[in-house]
């Protein structure tokens, strides 16, 4: 796992300098990585009071609410699949299993992913707004003027006649 990091980071560090696009995208995650994180712990606090609230009401009806651990691996599960079974909780408890069904997807799927978009898009404009004002340039131009640079320094000096290169002897050029 910390292999597959370290080479995802090599990939992010080497495509920051090569398109700007990229480098566009992990400005932004930087700059919002602060934020990213205060929204990672209210989401944790959020699925750990779901989690104890399932847990609590549909433990013992509903195998995936069995216990706390289980219900927030759920719960997690629940964000990207938009599974949350239904029809088990509705069972469970007709009054109940409807009413957290509802109040979890209005909170965590409206309130906290709008949330989550909101910081990523202010980050964004941030980004993009700093890129304008400072007329960032082209990232691969410059990268390959510096390499043409770079390639012409060492052909000139490559490119020096012999006689140039022996000691003592003056050069005429």
């Amino acid at each position: 796992g910390v292999n597959c990091f370290l080479c995802l980071y090599k990939l992010f560090k080497y495509l920051h300098g090569v398109n700007t696009k990229m480098a566009q995208l992990i400005q932004t995650l930087s700059n919002a990585s602060t934020d990213l994180m205060y929204f990672v712990f209210i989401l944790t606090i959020v699925l750990f009071g779901f989690g104890a609230m399932f847990t609590c009401a549909f433990g013992n009806e509903v195998f995936q609410f069995r216990t706390i651990t289980i219900s927030i691996m759920t719960l997690m599960r629940a964000i990207p699949e938009g599974v949350l079974f239904y029809e088990d909780l509705r069972d469970a408890n007709r009054f109940i299993g409807p009413m957290a069904y509802v109040m979890y997807n209005v909170l965590v799927f409206l309130v906290l992913m709008n949330m989550f978009l909101a910081i990523i898009n202010s980050s964004y404009e941030e980004v993009r707004q700093r890129n304008l004002r400072e007329g960032s340039k082209k990232v691969i131009s410059k990268r390959l003027g510096q390499f043409y640079a770079e390639r012409k320094k060492r052909a000139q000096k490559a490119l020096q006649p012999a006689a140039m290169l022996i000691p003592g002897r003056k050069n005429r050029c």
